[in-house]
């Protein structure tokens, strides 16, 4: 779980906001770490879907399927190979841009930093 800074961290630089470190919670905490994962998920997403449309688009003049589907396994591979180097969590402006306007989580998070109120926002925490 991320600690009290690193969800202050998270949440000013995805949802341009947070409260003091102080006053994080566990519910903020399990909250902001599942706004994580949908924004790396997002950028996941939208950079398989750019190799994709990248392998067609520089390969498909040629007509040749096989070197298509050749520089598509050549950008995934590369793609994957340097996130076992780096495992920090990334993600992109398409990502992160997705999750701002298509996702509920932001304006929760937005009104539970106003209220200073943790009962604004769903509680993503699992019990025991």
């Amino acid at each position: 779980m991320l600690s009290a800074g690193e969800t202050v961290e998270v949440a000013t630089d995805l949802m341009n906001g947070a409260p003091a470190e102080l006053e994080i919670t566990d519910i903020d905490r399990a909250f902001v770490q599942r706004a994580l994962l949908i924004v790396v998920d997002k950028s996941e997403k939208t950079t398989a879907l750019f190799d994709v449309f990248a392998s067609f688009m520089t390969k498909a003049p040629s007509g040749s399927v096989l070197k298509i589907v050749q520089n598509l396994a050549t950008r995934t591979a590369r793609r994957w190979f340097k996130q076992y180097i780096d495992d920090t969590p990334k993600y992109s402006a398409l990502g992160r841009a997705g999750f701002l306007y298509y996702s509920p989580m932001p304006m929760e998070w937005r009104v539970r930093v106003a209220t200073k109120d943790v009962g604004m926002i769903t509680n993503y925490l699992l019990t025991k």
